[in-house]
């Protein structure tokens, strides 16, 4: 629940950083600053009619919304005069709850310009409907927090901009007429074709409440460990991703108007952490329902998994080399060996352990052997 009440007090911050409705401002991604002094122009255009509404040009990084509906989806067209590339991106329906963010055309702003294209192996998404939103960390008055700084509808020919080389991006796919959301990223290196994949996904849990559906799995490609999620009959969510035992430690928060998938990575220093699914979503009959999924790692099930068999493994070979010793060291050496042999080539003995018992045995059958010599003579 504490998690939930931090979401909603991030959402108030956001809407107290920027209180003025009758302003679209207009900032650097890199630093979060009014972009003063350069002259932008921007056309706005309604989402549902597709007629220019508004064009202003703007010098110090604000423009006058007055009169515009603040309740209406605008596709926004900024062109600025060299100091930074040209962006399309769709604004939220209240204006006033997001800026728009300009990527510096400057040496020190590493940028390439890849054409991102739909590749739906499920089915799921048609490219001329759906929606892309690409975002990024920004830092706001409310601290650094994921923005839309790009996005449009992708089409069959993709979705063409500059975006900041080897800075990770959040992919948010939606197509309304499916009703589906889809959450991924991507890390822009080359000025090329770059294919969006959404993969079918095996689940490994799978969860019913009150007609709402949460499944989830930890998932580890080529490529990196990642997180898959997905929400089904729910008129919106809220979803988190956390590190099971340190909640701070976030990879993903937000929300979400229609069913949705995600499909994150995993940060390259917490590949041994379990994860917990915090969300709260508004199922078809409109009532609100909260819970938690953890994302087991199964890396770690592998690892207590391998202890047991070794110490189990260890206790065979000891047991059945105490038997054997009864009849004649050698033959317990020899058991000893065979049976730690065994163990090691079927993978329940590690190394470590199955050298070293195969080392006592012979060393055991060697004693036995000149043992039983001395008697004869």
């Amino acid at each position: 629940m504490g998690q939930r009440h931090f979401r909603i007090s991030r959402a108030a911050s956001r809407r107290s950083a920027w209180p003025n409705s009758s302003e679209l401002s207009i900032r650097d991604v890199t630093d979060g600053s009014l972009i003063d002094g350069s002259e932008t122009t921007v056309t706005l255009t309604p989402v549902d009619t597709g007629e220019p509404v508004t064009r202003q040009t703007t010098r110090d990084g604000t423009i006058n919304m007055t009169g515009l509906p603040v309740n209406t989806r605008f596709a926004a067209q900024l062109a600025s005069d060299g100091g930074y590339y040209d962006r399309r991106v769709r604004l939220p329906a209240r204006i006033d709850q997001q800026p728009a963010y300009l990527l510096p055309a400057e040496d020190s702003v590493a940028a390439v310009t890849p054409r991102l294209r739909l590749a739906d192996q499920t089915g799921r998404f048609d490219a001329e409907r759906s929606e892309l939103r690409l975002q990024r960390p920004v830092p706001t008055d409310a601290g650094t927090q994921y923005q839309t700084v790009a996005g449009d509808i992708i089409g069959d020919n993709g979705f063409q901009t500059a975006l900041q080389r080897n800075q990770q991006y959040r992919v948010v796919i939606v197509d309304p007429t499916a009703q589906q959301t889809h959450v991924t990223t991507v890390t822009p290196r080359r000025s090329e074709p770059t294919a969006l994949p959404i993969e079918p996904i095996e689940y490994t849990t799978t969860e019913s409440i009150s007609g709402i559906n949460i499944s989830t799995a930890y998932r580890r490609p080529e490529g990196g460990d990642r997180l898959a999620v997905n929400l089904s009959n729910v008129r919106a969510a809220e979803l988190t991703l956390s590190e099971a035992g340190n909640a701070s430690n976030t990879i993903l928060e937000d929300s979400y108007a229609q069913n949705m998938t995600a499909d994150v990575p995993v940060p390259d220093d917490t590949t041994e952490s379990n994860w917990n699914a915090d969300y709260e979503a508004t199922n078809m009959n409109d009532a609100t329902i909260s819970g938690q999924q953890s994302i087991q790692n199964p890396t770690r099930q592998e690892r207590r998994d391998a202890v047991v068999r070794a110490v189990l493994s260890i206790l065979l070979v000891v047991i059945l080399g105490s038997l054997a010793m009864r009849i004649a060291p050698s033959v317990g050496g020899a058991v000893i060996i065979i049976t730690a042999g065994l163990l090691w080539l079927a993978g329940w003995m590690p190394v470590e352990a199955g050298l070293p018992s195969i080392a006592v045995g012979v060393i055991v059958g060697v004693l036995g052997v000149i043992s039983g010599s001395r008697r004869s003579l």
